[in-house]
């Protein structure tokens, strides 16, 4: 079970969190939620996991442009194409314009090949990519398809769009990405890596309308998980790509003593969590990530 699930569902760390809970957070949550208001956004693709991937790889983009580096290197994305013999997928469909909609198609091809490796087979929607490239044919997609994906491209058009303004509000322009970061306790939990750390700033994309007690507790657990402080994290942002906009929190706000905070986490998990096999050699990776509840 997943970082995610095991706050979303009863575990002894939604129960850890539960006890923590308290009126401050509270008003984080109804405080965040009232800013994200003044920036509606009708959302109509069932596919909330592959949107949160998409977010993800949008900012990536983002900064490859900031940084003059290639958007996808060191990504699972680039794994798979090179895993899968995949080389040259973009360069032949997608050359570099300014666009957003074909901005966006790639953002969507990269999730999908992304979530491709995460879980082990083909993603639906880079299908149709896949069998032009290999058969050296024009993309061919129909009703079925475009009927599953079209909302889907629709919010990835939003997404490459407001990208930029929100990281603008937060300053996010340090060429210094760590990308799916793992943690002192992530082989406890199933390999959990966070989204991306920029500078001593750890990023969430949100693929969600509302900011939620979840994805408050989701960021601050990465936190707690760095028990030896290797990230030097000082600064919390979750990224709403959708409704144009990011929630931020300093650390030094959320903790009286954050090094004594994670003392008593590490504490929970190595009570209630054994070393992962799968993931102790430290490079493993959460499958499970993106649960496929929300894919």
């Amino acid at each position: 079970m997943s970082l995610v699930a095991k706050i979303h569902h009863p575990s002894p760390i939604s129960n850890w969190f539960a006890e923590r809970h308290n009126d401050t957070i509270n008003k984080i949550i109804n405080e965040a939620n009232q800013k994200l208001g003044h920036t509606p956004i009708q959302t109509n693709s069932p596919h909330r996991g592959f949107i949160k991937a998409i977010g993800l790889y949008a900012l990536l983009r983002h900064f490859g442009y900031v940084n003059n580096r290639y958007w996808l290197k060191d990504t699972y994305a680039e794994t798979y194409i090179s895993k899968s013999k995949l080389d040259g997928l973009f360069d032949e469909y997608f050359k570099p314009h300014d666009k957003i909609p074909e901005e966006a198609i790639a953002c969507v091809i990269a999730a999908s090949l992304d979530l491709s490796y995460r879980n082990s087979h083909e993603h639906e929607f880079v299908k149709p990519f896949i069998r032009a490239l290999r058969s050296g044919t024009e993309v061919k997609t129909d009703k079925k398809w475009a009927s599953e994906w079209t909302s889907t491209i629709d919010e990835a058009s939003v997404i490459v769009g407001n990208i930029a303004r929100c990281c603008q509000s937060r300053g996010l322009k340090s060429d210094e990405v760590i990308l799916n970061p793992l943690f002192n306790l992530s082989n406890r939990i199933g390999g959990a890596q966070a989204d991306l750390i920029v500078g001593r700033t750890i990023v969430s994309t949100i693929a969600d309308t509302h900011f939620t007690e979840r994805h408050f507790n989701e960021l601050v657990s990465y936190v707690l998980l760095d028990t030896d402080n290797a990230y030097s994290i000082q600064e919390l942002v979750w990224l709403f790509p959708l409704r144009r906009s990011a929630i931020f929190i300093p650390v030094c706000e959320l903790f009286h003593n954050v090094q004594k905070t994670r003392n008593e986490f590490e504490i929970l998990i190595e009570e209630n969590y054994q070393i992962d096999d799968f993931n102790a050699s430290g490079d493993g990776i959460d499958l499970m990530k993106y649960s496929s509840k929300y894919c």
